[in-house]
Formats: structure tokens, sequence, C-alpha cells
């Protein structure tokens, strides 16, 4: 928590992790260490199941992008405004992605049409 740039817990523990068997032989420490390597151009078996996993929590249509997005239109308030839902938006930040006013304007554009 104390690191986190929101704060607030999020996510499980390493041991968590490890006894619920989702760390990777290939990745020992997670996605980032596999986005880095998946970057430099690495290609292994995991790559499917962490794109899905990235797409289905922070892509365009990511449960996790669509819920902060929603509620910061909901709040009628700024995309950088950290006290609305800052548990997602450290959750997000683990995926890779910060809600920018451009992610916020696309999100509300996308929901208009």
């Amino acid at each position: 928590e104390k690191v986190n740039k929101y704060g607030g817990k999020c996510g499980g523990s390493l041991g968590m992790w490890e006894s619920s068997g989702w760390i990777s032989d290939c990745d020992p420490y997670g996605w980032f260490q596999w986005y880095c390597r998946f970057y430099q151009g690495r290609r292994c078996s995991d790559d499917q199941r962490q794109i899905t996993r990235w797409t289905k929590s922070a892509g365009i249509k990511g449960r996790f992008r669509s819920q902060l997005c929603n509620k910061i239109l909901a709040a009628q308030t700024t995309s950088d405004d950290a006290s609305i839902s800052p548990v997602i938006r450290q959750t997000l930040l683990h995926w890779g992605l910060e809600v920018t006013p451009t992610v916020l304007e696309c999100h509300e554009n996308r929901v208009k049409n």
C-alpha cells in the first residue's frame, strides 16, 4: 500500500499468486515482466493469455477501464481526480494504463455512439 501511487490495497500477495498457480515459469515476476519481454520481441506460449487478460481489464472495453471512466463521467469531474476510485486507478496502473483526458474522451465517445 505504501508504494502504490494511490495508497490503497490492490491485488493479491506474491504468495497468493504462487499458491493459485498464476505465476508462469517463463515470467515469474508476472505481467510486467511478460510485457517487457514481449515488447522486446520475445514470444512464448503465455502470450495469448496475457494479451487476453490485459484486453479484458484495461483494453478499450476493459472492465476496470470502463468502470473508472464511467465513475469519472458520473461525478462530472476530470480524469486526474484521484478521489474517484483510487483502487481501480491503482489496478489500471498495474496494467500499464493511466486514465488521461484522451482515454476519458475516447471512452465517452464510444459509449455515446
